[in-house]
């Protein structure tokens, strides 16, 4: 339990005065002394903080140091920590040493004795009280330290009247007791009042300050800080006020602490980096996957902003409100624009309702942005209508809307503590002896160091901060610009100017091999106070680097070579070719060595100058040659040599890679060499990061379109069916594998297929029976199926008996047949309702199953009349083969066809598949997953569809009439014109490419295929985009702009029973990286002689083409 609660003594103490009833006219500052209980300036309560609105600014009537005024938070008062007080009485000329116990309060006086003199270290303190007495008409400087004072920094305080004024708070007795009102001074009855962690009366503990540096209440040891890190617990006032003699007289004082003012805002800085770390898992994927969905389907900002509203411009919170209601607007509109053209199908031509309250939106929007979209607008609108079926757009708009602000509101947080650290370590200065720390002490000197490598870890985790960190190396205005070179500005001046006389000599190679011995001696000095520039400091710097040498010998050595490491990764993030990131570079380089010198010795190559002459000229030839290669490649004039050239290509630019790596270095470590092994490394682990594992294929599902059901059974509905079943089982076939949907996908059009063949044997039968008449047998007349088949055998007629029987039997199968195909297809549908992409994709899905029953019904209905008794066996036979039938048959099968090409015709391009699986689509089942892998992969797959290429097939074909038909042709296609169009990412670079047809005839003609596709090609700009020549086109070089799309044109026989060309396309990993299954960009499109264009088929599952591997040669390359 903590001892500033108050005893009883002081309570009583604090209730009633001490003074004897005869002195008690005596006035309180008439006594021989004045109790003086010193504090310190802090920080309030930061918003992090338990109760972070009860705060205790400093009172107004004050007259305290002028502090930097912070946007983040504000000054207070509170207790100090454990540590030193000092006070020099400038009247009695006597300097005092206090040890101060943030336990109790108490400050014990060091008496300093003979022993005492000279030391650094100085203990035996006598009596504890929690406050300082001296006499009332004295002054008195007094200072605060965490550390204690070494001994030159005492004589130095005690000799030195300017520094006293400046580091240390001046307090005259005599005026306080005749004014109330000194600097930096209350009365002590205020203590509560001022105090932000003393309270009135009692302690009421609520967690304030704990998320500061000195928290009040006991942290718990951690792994990293073993033994209890400093606190400093709450106290009551009562504690002071029943301590000191008189406590009318008693003052407060506030001395600095400016150290742990820092730390606190470090800590503050590391609170908001976490807290923007935290909402940034939780929303920063959202809000980077919704800005990609609302900027592909949403209301155009313009480039820069342009199509904004002045007013909106620089306000992210006001750009989203008018881009979520010119959204409205031209939602609204898009609503108008579909109820026209239905409007116009049915030959009406009026203005609906619409249009006016689209009208009344569009001037709402004018009126409150002075901007609403216009045509243009409205006509790009329209043309993303289908990309907004697959993503829920406002969703998206609003989390931006919500979320940005909030994320502006973090960041803004984090920039104000930023700049309070700034302006507060500015005010402190670079005088390591302003903050009573003595750097030739290597105690002292790691104190210092320890803190400022514990505020450089958090700073360096916000990317502004660290960039001002790193201007701090160049341009000293803070002691973090020393922090690295022992808080010393003539130890950092004389490494500078060591490194820049080095530098000089790094730009001529030829004279640096003679200043080996010079360099190596510079950096490998066996005494390090014998090198030349050390020799050079004066007395102070000089033992100031004998601290830090000291340090990096000792166990804490390790803290010396994390800060240098911190800092060295810092300057590693600025631009290699700036002198002054150099010369900071061999600045820690030679004071690495200078704290490590037992290290190996670091030696530079005498023969750098040879070497990199050598390296350039093989880096110059290698590079020619693979320029000359690839201009080959383009301007060949054999195209069949692009194979080979193609090889030669990938060899020469694995050589040219292997080369860089092995450019000469000019320091390494004699004999180990280090630098070498540790950089081959590091280049090997990139290199391998991009290669992938083989993945296995992935089994494909097919999806075929199906004839529909006709309402007559005729012959030639049955050899479509045929057709059809003949065409399942070739697609079946080239998956290489039958799977259980295949086998239902073969066993439901067997079963139509069936079903209307033995339509046929049924409809003659059921000729025969209609047309025969009824006949008389005694006073009834019946027809043939109203008496079964033994009834006529019995009477002798067994022709009817014969027709009976078969027209039953065949009517039966015929039922069957086709009940067993629709549950079939039944099934079939319900897996894909279960697998549907899209709400769209499900409903057109229960609507086809809707058309399959009711087919399904009619063929039951068969079964039910082939097995009705004799009775009502003709009135169900001509219920279930007449007109009606026929006429619910037709229904369903138009319902089935129309779903069926509704289905078919919901092929989506790569965006709209991007869209479908991406966070904000309307199917949340399909979305990518929550790991961070996933998310990862999310935004790569957007980047894939960003960067799709289109492809353009234009084939030529001859019209073959076959023999015996009027009327009929078919085309026999001899070739394609083939276009693809990349974007300006691909320009120069080896993009893989494997094609094929759709016609199975041999590999052979793939691979020729494949090969003229590459040999016959040429590069085009992009205003050739569909223009396709009636011959194949010549090799002749065209001029394409830099930095813009590229196509690659060519023509390529085909064979006559090709219907369509399916395309795999790589990118290079350094444009894209691959997916987990590095299958590329897949593409089947339709051979026209019109032209088709494909973006992407994300919709084809039963692929021929299906590389797992990319093809090593079989590659294309654009110009740049």
């Amino acid at each position: 339990m903590t001892e500033k609660h108050g005893t009883r003594r002081q309570r009583l103490a604090t209730e009633f005065d001490k003074t004897p009833a005869s002195g008690t006219s005596l006035c309180p500052f008439k006594g021989p002394d004045i109790a003086i209980v010193p504090m310190r300036y802090a920080l309030d309560r930061s918003r992090y903080d338990a109760n972070p609105s009860a705060l205790k600014p400093l009172p107004r009537e004050g007259r305290w140091a002028s502090l930097p005024l912070l946007q983040s938070r504000q000054y207070t008062l509170r207790q100090l920590a454990d540590g030193f007080v000092y006070v020099f009485d400038e009247t009695a000329g006597t300097f005092h040493e206090y040890t101060y116990s943030a336990h109790d309060a108490s400050l014990a006086r060091i008496v300093w004795t003979q022993a005492h003199l000279g030391l650094d270290e100085r203990n035996g303190a006598g009596e504890a009280r929690p406050f300082l007495l001296y006499p009332r008409r004295h002054v008195l400087h007094i200072a605060y330290a965490p550390v204690q004072w070494t001994w030159r920094l005492c004589e130095h305080m005690r000799s030195h009247t300017g520094s006293r004024t400046v580091w240390m708070k001046r307090l005259d007795l005599a005026s306080y007791c005749q004014t109330l009102n000194e600097p930096h001074t209350r009365p002590l009855r205020e203590l509560a009042r001022v105090v932000a962690d003393i309270d009135a009366g009692s302690v009421h503990e609520d967690q304030r300050f704990d998320d500061t540096s000195l928290p009040s209440s006991e942290p718990p040891p951690t792994p990293e800080e073993p033994d209890t890190p400093s606190w400093v617990p709450l106290g009551a006032d009562v504690h002071w006020l029943g301590s000191v003699p008189d406590k009318d007289s008693a003052l407060l004082i506030a001395l600095d602490d400016p150290l742990a003012v820092a730390r606190d805002l470090a800590a503050q800085m590391a609170a908001e980096i976490a807290e923007y770390q935290v909402w940034e898992t939780e929303h920063a994927h959202r809000i980077t996957i919704a800005g990609y969905v609302t900027e592909l389907c949403g209301a155009d900002p313009g480039v820069e902003g342009d199509k904004l509203p002045e007013k909106a411009k620089g306000d992210l919170r006001l750009t989203h409100e008018y881009l979520r209601d010119a959204e409205a607007y031209l939602a609204k509109r898009e609503a108008d624009h579909t109820r026209e053209e239905a409007n116009q199908n049915r030959g009406s031509g009026y203005r609906t309702n619409g249009h006016r309250i689209a009208d009344d939106q569009k001037a709402q929007l004018f009126n409150r942005y002075g901007k609403t979209p216009d045509d243009a607008d409205v006509k790009e609108w329209l043309r993303r209508k289908n990309w907004r079926k697959e993503v829920d757009l406002k969703a998206a708009r609003y989390y931006l809307l919500e979320q940005l602000p909030m994320q502006e509101r973090l960041l803004q947080r984090i920039k104000d503590t930023r700049n309070d650290v700034e302006r507060w370590l500015i005010h402190v200065g670079i005088e390591p002896m302003a903050l009573f720390i003595d750097t030739l002490t290597p105690k002292t000197l790691m104190h210092l160091t320890g803190i400022f490598e514990e505020m450089q870890v958090i700073f360096a985790q916000d990317k502004e901060t660290r960039k001002w960190l790193e201007d701090q190396e160049h341009q000293t205005t803070t002691l973090f610009g020393l922090h690295n070179y022992g808080f010393s500005p003539a130890i950092k001046a004389a490494l500078n100017s060591e490194a820049n006389r080095l530098l000089q000599g790094f730009g001529d190679l030829t004279s640096l091999a003679t200043r080996a011995g010079e360099f190596n001696s510079a950096f490998n000095h066996p005494d390090f106070a014998h090198v030349p520039w050390v020799k050079a400091l004066k007395d102070i710097p000089r033992k100031t680097l004998e601290a830090m040498v000291a340090l990096g010998e000792r166990a804490t050595g390790q803290l010396m070579q994390g800060m240098l490491q911190t800092s060295l990764a810092l300057l590693g993030s600025r631009s290699l070719h700036d002198t002054k990131t150099v010369s900071a570079l061999l600045r820690h380089l030679l004071l690495n060595q200078t704290l490590a010198p037992k290290s190996k010795p670091l030696a530079i190559d005498p023969e750098i100058a040879a070497k990199l002459k050598n390296w350039k000229n093989q880096q110059r030839l290698l590079t020619q040659q693979l320029q000359d290669l690839k201009n080959r490649w383009h301007y060949t004039v054999n195209r069949q040599e692009r194979h080979n050239l193609g090889q030669q290509i990938r060899a020469q630019t694995a050589q040219l890679r292997s080369h860089g790596v092995n450019m000469p270095l000019l320091l390494d470590y004699q004999g180990q060499h280090y630098i070498d092994r540790f950089r081959r490394e590091i280049i090997n682990l990139s290199w391998s990061s991009g290669q992938h594992l083989e993945r296995w294929a992935l089994q494909s599902r097919e999806w075929a379109a199906r004839q529909n059901l006709s309402g007559r059974f005729a012959s030639i509905v049955v050899l479509i069916n045929l057709i059809n079943v003949i065409v399942v089982w070739n697609d079946v076939r080239k998956d290489g594998t039958i799977n259980q949907k295949d086998l239902i996908k073969i066993g439901y059009n067997l079963g139509y297929t069936l079903n209307l063949w033995l339509g046929i044997y049924v409809a003659a039968s059921w000729e025969t029976i209609r047309n025969t008449p009824p006949t008389k047998i005694g006073d009834k007349t019946t027809s043939i199926l109203n008496q079964s088949a033994a009834y006529w055998k019995k009477r002798g007629n067994f022709g009817w008996a014969s027709t009976v029987t078969s027209f039953r039997t065949r009517l039966f199968l015929m039922g069957s047949a086709g009940a067993g195909a629709a549950a079939l297809e039944l099934a079939e549908i319900h897996d894909d309702i279960n697998a549907a992409k899209n709400p769209r994709e499900r409903n057109l899905m229960l609507v086809k199953g809707l058309g399959v029953f009711i087919m399904g019904g009619v063929v039951i209905a068969q079964q039910i009349a082939a097995l009705a008794s004799a009775k009502f066996a003709m009135g169900a036979a001509i219920s279930v083969l007449g007109g009606r039938a026929a006429l619910i048959a037709l229904i369903g099968g138009v319902i089935y066809l129309t779903a069926s090409t509704l289905i078919n015709a919901l092929k989506q391009d790569h965006i709209s598949a991007w869209l479908r699986r991406c966070y904000w689509s309307y199917t949340e089942k399909n979305r990518f997953g929550k790991n961070f892998s996933d998310h990862i992969e999310e935004i790569r797959a957007f980047k894939e569809a960003l960067l799709c290429p289109q492809i353009l097939v234009k084939s030529q074909a001859n019209y073959h009439t076959a023999h015996g038909e009027l009327n009929a042709s078919q085309a026999l296609h001899t070739g394609a014109f083939i276009q693809v169009l990349f974007p300006a990412n691909l320009r120069d670079q080896q993009i893989v490419i494997d094609i094929i047809s759709g016609a199975k005839i041999s590999p052979d003609w793939d691979e020729c295929l494949r090969n003229t596709f590459i040999e016959d090609g040429q590069c085009l700009p992009l205003s050739k985009w569909g223009v396709l020549q009636a011959e194949p086109a010549v090799a002749t070089p065209q001029k394409i702009e830099k930095n813009t799309p590229a196509i690659w044109q060519t023509w390529v026989p085909l064979p006559e029973s090709a219907t369509f060309l399916e395309f795999q396309i790589w990118y290079p990993t350094e444009v894209l990286m691959p997916s987990m299954s590095d299958m590329g960009y897949r593409f089947r499109i339709k051979l026209s002689n019109t032209g088709e264009i494909s973006e992407d088929d994300s919709t084809v599952e039963n692929w021929l083409i299906r590389n797992l591997k990319r093809p090593k040669n079989s590659f294309i390359m654009l110009r740049d």
